[in-house]
């Protein structure tokens, strides 16, 4: 097997150099020559702009090499090698904050222009919008609560329930940043038929006290988007509050004991 060229190697290595880096990071590829201006005058190179954990790539063709220089111009004193293959990089960290100057130290090529300079800067840190508590509200007391939400097979619906004339029902969901987004409504017509629907809330924690009109069934849904199909529905069957102090026959509790007072007294 023939095997890998030198260019072949430097672009696989710089291919996985890129793979590598960070998305925040920005590449700079440096066109990494004896810049040439107008007519026969020399060219420069512009000043750049780098943060911290950026990468400067210098790229060419014949014979160049590439060296950071401390002193900020074509001064080689302390000269810092990066690399004397097409393809070296430097990537900026926390020291190289302030001017980098990058040369040629080929023949006098950085005094024919081949110098260019870097200012750079910490990383810009992203801020968040001030951290501001949860809007929330009081939480009223209720006889049952339902954990609302859409059902885990995307089916439903959610478990039926039973309640009594005067008993309240809560529904609860995530209401926190990042949370789930859910209504309540009451469904006259039942399943997800919306016609005549009544709104009970939009945030969590909404309630409903069961009324002499709710004897049977109450159907509650959710109304956002699709999520009465994918099962966020539940029937409550409303009873009576049986608190008129019948015995279940018909007749008073009281009729038996007032009964035995009117004997007691005539005997």
């Amino acid at each position: 097997m023939t095997a890998p060229t030198p260019s072949f190697v430097t672009a696989l290595l710089f291919l996985l150099s890129s793979i590598s880096k960070t998305a925040n990071a920005a590449e700079f590829i440096v066109d990494w020559k004896i810049p040439v201006g107008e007519g026969s005058e020399l060219g420069f190179y512009d000043d750049m702009k780098a943060e911290v954990g950026d990468t400067a790539v210098f790229d060419w063709k014949f014979a160049h090499n590439v060296f950071r220089h401390p002193s900020g111009n074509c001064n080689e004193s302390g000269a810092i090698p990066v690399g004397d293959v097409t393809g070296s990089s430097h990537t900026f960290t926390a020291d190289d904050v302030g001017e980098v100057a990058f040369a040629c130290d080929v023949g006098s090529h950085c005094e024919l222009g081949q110098i260019v300079k870097f200012t750079v800067s910490a990383k810009a840190v992203a801020t968040s919008a001030p951290t501001t508590a949860p809007v929330t509200k009081e939480v009223d007391a209720a006889d049952l609560v339902v954990d609302w939400i859409i059902p885990l097979d995307g089916v439903g619906p959610l478990p039926a329930r039973t309640a009594k004339v005067g008993e309240t029902i809560r529904f609860d969901w995530d209401q926190t940043e990042g949370g789930e987004v859910h209504n309540v409504y009451v469904h006259p017509n039942g399943g997800c038929d919306k016609t005549g629907a009544i709104f009970l809330g939009d945030f969590s924690g909404p309630t409903h006290t069961f009324t002499a009109d709710d004897v049977g069934e109450v159907v509650f849904a959710c109304d956002v988007a699709n999520h009465c199909l994918l099962g966020q529905l539940m029937t409550v069957t409303v009873s009576g509050d049986d608190t008129s102090g019948s015995d279940g026959s018909g007749g008073s509790l009281w009729t038996l004991p007032l009964l035995l007072v009117v004997a007691t007294i005539f005997l």
